[in-house]
Parts: structure tokens; sequence; C-alpha cells
């Protein structure tokens, strides 16, 4: 039999506060990117091409993202 909406009430949802800084991906990231691109150019370049300046625009969002003091 189907509950009519005027009557349905969905079950409780509880917020699950997250801490993105604890995440494996955010602690590399926010360690070890300054010396991803300082080496970049000898280690990559060959291979991948230049260095595009937007990875350090996505890697500074994703860690200020992390970064919940901000």
């Amino acid at each position: 039999m189907a509950i009519p909406l005027e009557n349905y009430e969905p079950e409780p949802q509880f917020y699950s506060r997250r801490n993105p800084s604890e995440s494996p991906f955010w602690k590399i990231v926010a360690a070890h990117y300054d010396e991803f691109e300082r080496v970049y150019p000898e280690r990559y370049g060959a291979k991948y091409g230049f260095y595009r300046p937007v990875l350090r625009i996505a890697a500074d969002k994703l860690i200020k993202c992390g970064d919940l003091t901000t």
C-alpha cells in the first residue's frame, strides 16, 4: 500500500562531519607537492610535456579545502 506524500516522514539523517585533512591523498599532496613541482621538469618533462600551471591551482584548492582552520 502506498503512503500518501502528505503523511510521508523520511527517516532522520545524521550529519557525519568529515575531516578531509585526514585522507591519505590530502596528506601526500600537502606534504610533497612542492617537491613534485620542483622536480617535474627533469623527471617528467620529457615524457609528459611541460608543467601546466593549472596543476598548482588545483593542488592549492585541494589543500585549502582540507584545511578546516581557514
